[in-house]
């Protein structure tokens, strides 16, 4: 009988199926599990940040920069409202069209727009970077209008740099620029973002720590496209502090006045104390112009002037001293007892060392004259001979004693230092022996001799008061902006100038009658109110041949005019310095300046006193 069999057991395809699908399911959720368990707890407070700036952004408080501010209370350099467009990187769309619309509304080139956010929005892509400052209403309202198609884009109110006076101070308030790329990596940690503006000369770059404030913030929740939708905490802006000048702005636009269409330089200072009332550079430039929107050719006609409006020659340029260094040697032959005020020296039209021939000014010469004829005629042949017998290395030694070869120390920056040459600069310098010749041509202010005109301030101003050199300074005092002084600026000595009170009284009275005698060089200078004295300068730029005609020589080969002098005589408050490019004789053009100055300057003073007096009087009335 056969045996019956028993039917094997073979699972249908359908089956198979679903048991292969439960161990992809399974294996799935476990790497799911490992995911999320990475995600969540081993990366889950970083990812919480991420998903917190998705929503929640830090939007910047830009402070109020300080004032700057003239002696009398009057704003040089203020703020105004500005609008500003910035995206934030990682909120922006970035696409073609995107690129467009904001480009079409702010009426800027779309690369630009890439090179600047490309430049920000690696390092900081939830950080807003500024695409266009000083919007205009139409610019404004495009972007308003296109808001839902521009995420990211963000419209921000920020104070802006305004000047009310133009050019006027130009070089001492300074001008602003736009903070570039690698200054935003370098100060970046003082709160800096793209965008920000910072002192580029002047007061606005020496005092920008002061100026600038502290950056407050608000932290704000946003929506999908950016908007706002509530502010979460916030933290208030400081306002910067204000900087208060020494300068007189009455002075220094009559100063401006008179300077027209000059170029030179001119300073105002008061000898007592280094206080600068009037600071004038010609040409100069408005540091608003900066914040307009010109053009790359009006920008690069302003930078390729010839007589370079930015630089400020009050104390960059350098220039030899001509015939005011011979006070300096006045000085120097007196302390050194080579002359007496009394000793007369022969002083025929040249003076000859070996082959050469050093000739006077004066055709015929000046015969024998003491060292106060010497300064008011200017005569060259008495220092040559008193340089002749002082030697380079004393000659230096003095130049040096009345703070000329160093920097003043003032308080703006891009000061030069001048020069002061000797056997050993010159060793350094050119690999040659100090020749004779060149102490004599250095003795009246030529040669390798080079001053600016703040050292030139500095010098007369010590003559002035009696032989103190004084830091001279444009800042007055710091103020918060509710007007609590943190800071007052003090009169600073640097030293005193070794030189007696005899012998700076003979080289006063001299430089009185520079400006008093009929035959001094300065007469031009004398006032019938004022007693002023002071010192005319010609610095040659080339030897001009003799009796040649000053119109026919090419304005940039012209001598270059000095002037200096202090008033009132007995008992100074002001030195004032003039220095006109090429402009002939120190006692021509300068002189006249000069004398403008003193007669505002002491006309004003007049009436200003007389104002008091007459409220006083009014006042004891009552």
């Amino acid at each position: 009988m056969l045996e019956r069999r028993k039917p094997i057991y073979k699972p249908s395809n359908g089956k198979q199926v679903s048991i292969l699908f439960v161990g992809i399911v399974i294996i799935a959720f476990f790497f799911l599990g490992l995911r999320l368990f990475y995600l969540q707890i081993i990366k889950g407070d970083e990812n919480k940040k991420l998903a917190e700036n998705n929503r929640i952004r830090l939007r910047k408080l830009i402070p109020q920069r300080g004032l700057i501010i003239d002696r009398h209370g009057t704003i040089l350099a203020g703020n105004i409202p500005s609008y500003r467009a910035m995206i934030v990187p990682e909120d922006f769309e970035h696409s073609p069209d995107g690129f467009k619309l904001i480009a079409r509304c702010l009426n800027i080139n779309v690369d630009e727009i890439q090179k600047r956010l490309k430049s920000a929005s690696k390092d900081f892509p939830f950080r807003p970077v500024t695409i266009k400052t000083d919007l205009n209403w139409k610019e404004v309202a495009h972007i308003e209008e296109e808001r839902s198609h521009l995420p990211g884009v963000q419209i921000v109110v920020s104070p802006k740099r305004y000047y009310p006076f133009g050019k006027t101070c130009s070089h001492v308030i300074g001008y602003m620029g736009m903070i570039n790329v690698h200054e935003l990596r370098k100060y970046e940690y003082l709160g800096y973002q793209s965008g920000d503006w910072l002192g580029r000369s002047g007061i606005e770059a020496s005092c920008e720590p002061i100026l600038r404030g502290k950056v407050g913030g608000r932290q704000i929740e946003v929506d999908a496209i950016g908007r706002e939708l509530k502010t979460l905490s916030e933290v208030l802006p400081i306002p910067g502090n204000n900087v208060i000048l020494t300068i007189d702005l009455p002075l220094q636009k009559k100063i401006e006045e008179i300077f027209k269409g000059k170029i030179g330089a001119v300073i105002a200072i008061d000898p007592r104390n280094g206080e600068i009332l009037s600071m004038v550079s010609s040409p100069s430039f408005d540091p608003g112009v900066f914040y307009k929107k010109i053009s790359k050719k009006e920008w690069m006609k302003l930078v390729k002037d010839p007589f370079h409006p930015f630089q400020n020659r009050c104390i960059m340029g350098q220039y030899p001293p001509g015939s005011l260094f011979k006070v300096v040697v006045a000085a120097a032959a007196l302390k050194e007892a080579l002359i007496t005020p009394s000793k007369k020296v022969f002083c025929p039209a040249t003076f000859i060392l070996g082959d050469q021939e050093y000739r006077d000014w004066k055709e015929g010469g000046f015969g024998d004259i003491n060292l106060k004829q010497a300064l008011i005629e200017s005569c060259d042949v008495y220092f040559y001979k008193l340089g002749y017998r002082l030697g380079i290395e004393k000659i230096a030694k003095y130049a040096r004693l009345f703070g000329l070869g160093r920097k003043t120390g003032i308080d703006i920056p891009g000061e030069k230092s001048g020069l002061v040459p000797d056997k050993n600069w010159k060793r350094k310098r050119f690999n040659e022996p100090w020749y004779l010749g060149e102490t004599i041509t250095c003795s009246i202010g030529q040669g390798y001799l080079l001053v600016t005109p703040i050292q030139v301030a500095s010098l007369f101003s010590a003559i002035a008061n009696g032989g103190i050199l004084y830091r001279p300074h444009l800042i007055k005092r710091i103020e918060r902006y509710d007007g609590i002084i943190t800071k007052e600026i003090l009169p600073e000595p640097l030293g005193k100038v070794s030189i007696s009170k005899e012998n700076l009284d003979v080289i006063r009275k001299a430089l009185i009658g520079v400006v008093n005698s009929p035959v001094g060089t300065g007469r031009r200078c004398k006032m019938e109110r004022v007693l002023v004295g002071g010192k005319t300068g010609t610095a040659q730029v080339i030897s001009i041949p003799k009796n040649k005609n000053e119109r026919e020589i090419p304005f940039k080969l012209r001598d270059h005019a000095w002037f200096a002098a202090f008033a009132p005589a007995e008992n100074p408050e002001l030195v004032v310095v003039v220095l006109v490019e090429h402009g002939g004789h120190g006692g021509n053009v300068p002189a006249l300046v000069a004398k403008d100055i003193f007669d505002f300057y002491f006309r004003r003073k007049s009436g200003e006193e007389m104002q008091m007096v007459m409220f006083k009087g009014i006042a004891n009335d009552r």
